[in-house]
């Protein structure tokens, strides 16, 4: 069974690319708060989220992120949920921010 895990990151908006792109840089500081010690804290991430309108509606978000998980974990445990995570994410960014334009 994969034990639980967390991670601690700062995220930073880059400059505009031009008025429509951004960059967002996700970058883990593991020792920024202790540890749980019941969870694996990841100790490195490293992600990139470059966004751009494609529509009046739409976004293109194009994600890579090299990542350390941590504690013993097959990958195939990580491929395996790797496509959900940016998914995920926007997702939750949506019910956070709402209508806000």
């Amino acid at each position: 069974m994969a034990d639980n895990r967390d991670f601690v990151i700062r995220h930073t908006l880059e400059e505009p690319v031009n008025e429509k792109e951004f960059y967002i840089q996700a970058v883990s500081i593991p020792t920024y708060i202790p540890a749980n010690e019941n969870i694996v804290r990841v100790p490195m991430s490293s992600a990139v989220w470059k966004v751009k309108p494609i529509g009046p509606e739409k976004l293109q978000v194009d994600y890579s992120i090299d990542i350390d998980m941590g504690g013993a974990l097959p990958a195939w445990v990580v491929n395996s949920l790797s496509h959900k995570a940016p998914y995920e994410t926007f997702k939750a960014f949506k019910e956070k921010v709402g209508g806000y334009k």
